[in-house]
């Protein structure tokens, strides 16, 4: 068998998943410093330490663009099935009634446990976007874990829009020092700092889409993104539209841009996130980076070159995951990544 390029990626470096891309380029750049001196008609330069990153894309494959599903919430409704199932995966509690999981973050929650309320300092977080509930580590399970007391958001259609770009960003920061530069080979180091997500949507303009609305109220939307259309892989956050645009030349229909960026709300410790039903088909080298980005965990990655003996190894933050849908293409992902510290040439 020939050998093939690819892009794995793990969480562990030892348990890889092939990345489902079509194209993946990585870069190596060193830092350097002017070091010339007088005598002399030629320039000179020293290099430093080295960086470096890789990009890719990736399908999810089995569903035409058209199959996707955008959401926004409506009124606040008393929750009527609170019941719950853990996710092994996690270790979150989640929702069984998924058209009830945005649960709203303004009226209080009570968690229960074999039918005693849960004190709060035993729950880490509730994520109201997924509706689910994370204990702390000391805390042990009894029995049936539900939400007796909570209000949900239902979620209605999002309409009008033909194209999206869903952006997951993570800003780094070099944290080389000497020592580490010393015994790793010059490579610089970097550390995940603070993390957004944004939302562009594309569509036929008509009088009655919501855009310039949540533009003009500077209201905090909550915005469901289904790439599946079958609400097995979902991204849920809050926004807030931040610009408005519509064009059209003469004769022909109008079209609007609308963007829509990260709106952080006090006391919700996750303001976007992603949920995954244990029968998704999203691939699982996609999964884990949506994954490793939410945690803020880097991943190891193996590039292999076409018709190539070896393959690059090495660690990398995420910097950015996006998502681009059309009605009329597929789901497709690109990831960028920052390399965090070497990167070894290894025989397969």
């Amino acid at each position: 068998m020939a050998n093939l390029k690819t892009v794995e990626v793990s969480r562990d470096g030892t348990n890889y998943y092939v990345l489902p891309g079509s194209a993946a380029e990585i870069n190596r750049e060193s830092s350097d410093v002017d070091d010339s001196i007088f005598g002399t008609a030629f320039a000179s330069s020293q290099p430093t330490s080295i960086s470096w990153n890789l990009s890719a894309n990736g399908y999810f494959k089995g569903f035409p663009g058209y199959k996707a599903a955008l959401k926004r919430t409506g009124v606040s409704t008393p929750l009527t099935d609170g019941s719950m199932s853990l996710d092994p995966s996690t270790g979150i509690y989640y929702l069984n009634n998924r058209s009830q999981s945005i649960l709203d973050k303004n009226v209080p929650v009570e968690v229960y446990d074999d039918g005693s309320i849960v004190d709060k300092e035993n729950i880490e977080y509730i994520d109201y976007l997924q509706g689910g509930v994370k204990f702390v580590r000391t805390y042990n399970v009894n029995g049936q874990v539900t939400i007796n007391s909570a209000n949900y958001l239902p979620a209605r259609d999002f309409c009008f829009i033909q194209n999206f770009t869903l952006t997951q960003n993570s800003d780094t920061e070099d944290i080389s020092d000497f020592c580490t530069l010393f015994n790793n080979g010059g490579y610089s180091v970097f550390a995940y700092q603070q993390q957004s997500a944004e939302l562009s949507l594309d569509g036929f303009y008509t009088d009655y889409s919501e855009f310039m609305q949540d533009l003009d109220n500077r209201s905090e939307v909550i915005i469901e993104v289904n790439p599946d259309g079958e609400g097995k892989s979902v991204a849920r956050g809050y926004f807030r539209a931040t610009s408005h645009s519509q064009s059209g030349d003469a004769g022909s229909s109008e079209t609007e841009n609308t963007q829509y960026k990260l709106s952080t709300p006090e006391g919700v410790p996750k303001p976007f996130s992603w949920y995954h039903s244990s029968d998704s088909a999203i691939p699982q080298a996609i999964k884990l980076l949506l994954d490793l980005w939410a945690e803020r965990s880097p991943v190891h990655i193996r590039y292999r070159p076409e018709n190539s003996n070896f393959v690059q190894v090495g660690k990398a933050l995420i910097e950015d995951c996006s998502l681009e849908g059309a009605v009329d293409g597929i789901n497709e992902f690109s990831f960028s990544l920052k390399g965090t510290g070497c990167l070894e040439r290894r025989p397969v």
